[in-house]
């Protein structure tokens, strides 16, 4: 399942903008 999840992650991290990405990574 995790792996699955950083797959999904990855596919909506393509559609963010890096400020954006931190902000969900944090």
């Amino acid at each position: 399942i995790q792996f699955y999840n950083q797959q999904r992650l990855q596919k909506r991290l393509d559609g963010l903008s890096p400020l954006e990405y931190r902000s969900k990574a944090a």
